[in-house]
């Protein structure tokens, strides 16, 4: 994980662009404005993320994010994420994956698929999923079974599925530290999950 900051009218992506370094963001401060074609532009602020598909499929930017002021955000390499997940004896993440790049497949033919990442209804089913599917001991946390407002935006793009990737906590609370509510459930979820895998 990386710090990077952008001054404003710094372009992060550009839509369709392919990028050479695979990375999902997280904006630590700041406000970009995201734009797909010629449709409006929407904000992104402070606690949100970007191009979390690129940890899971093969990636291309499905729109374009330029700076509105001075920002500052996490990179999370794809890459060196997915190194450090295989190292991890649970398959948590690799679950969560699958389940991700379907979803995907899903709501690619209805153009719903978005660079931003949203804390979503249908996320966390999926997180959920994922994390019951492998180990019958998970406990859901208490705020997630609650009923959410449906978003506009999601963290979704891509459409093929990306080499198997094994859960680990080292990654994950990362995205704990920049996201309070996704993160840290998840992250606890990976700790519980690693701890029982390796008998502790």
């Amino acid at each position: 994980v990386s710090t990077l900051y952008l001054s404003r009218g710094d372009v992060l992506f550009s839509e369709f662009e392919v990028p050479a370094t695979p990375s999902m963001f997280f904006v630590c401060s700041g406000k970009l404005a995201y734009s797909q074609g010629i449709v409006e532009h929407h904000k992104v602020f402070a606690k949100q993320w970007l191009s979390e598909a690129a940890l899971w499929t093969t990636w291309v930017h499905r729109g374009l994010l330029q700076a509105r002021v001075e920002c500052r955000l996490l990179s999370m390499d794809a890459y060196r994420f997915i190194n450090i997940m295989t190292t991890f004896p649970t398959l948590h993440a690799a679950k969560y994956a699958d389940l991700f790049v379907h979803h995907l497949a899903e709501i690619e033919p209805l153009g719903q698929l978005s660079d931003i990442g949203e804390d979503s209804e249908r996320l966390r089913s999926l997180a959920c999923e994922a994390f019951a599917e492998i180990d019958d001991e998970v406990e859901i946390p208490a705020e997630w079974k609650a009923p959410r407002r449906a978003s506009v935006h999601s963290a979704e793009s891509g459409v093929s599925s990306r080499a198997s990737v094994s859960g680990g906590r080292a990654s994950i609370s990362i995205v704990g530290a920049a996201l309070p509510r996704l993160g840290n459930a998840v992250a606890s979820w990976f700790q519980q999950a690693s701890c029982r895998a390796m008998g502790k």
